[in-house]
């Protein structure tokens, strides 16, 4: 049984990291090259509030997976992604929203989470 809940948390931490790698190489590239600055900052803030509540979900399900199933570091990582994944979220604060820096921030922030996303799926895999 602890080898099930350990394999759901590394399917729910590859959920998360794709939805990171998605938003920081693929959406987010994409928008700031093809778009305005005002439309792209519009569709990003857009993004990430409607959209980085699921890896967070992703994430803290997979450290519940996790630690269910024997791995505390990897529940440990998997929360702090979770964490970090409401954080970046909340980048783009409403006092910020005129700054033409902060969708670069919100995408910087969310690439940072990719090795911590990765090393929690990584402990999951071998049980740790």
């Amino acid at each position: 049984m602890q080898h099930a809940f350990l394999a759901l948390s590394l399917v729910l931490a590859g959920a998360a990291l794709g939805w990171s790698a998605f938003f920081s190489f693929v959406a987010a590239p994409i928008a700031m090259r093809d778009l305005d600055n005002g439309r792209a900052d519009r569709y990003l803030r857009n993004l990430i509030e409607s959209g980085h509540l699921a890896p967070a979900s992703f994430a803290a399900l997979a450290a519940g997976a996790a630690f269910v199933g024997g791995g505390p570091g990897a529940a440990g990582l998997l929360l702090i992604a979770a964490f970090l994944f409401v954080v970046a979220r909340f980048a783009i604060s409403p006092g910020a929203r005129r700054k033409a820096n902060t969708r670069i921030l919100a995408s910087g922030l969310t690439a940072l989470l990719m090795p911590v996303t990765a090393a929690g799926a990584l402990l999951a895999a071998i049980g740790v």
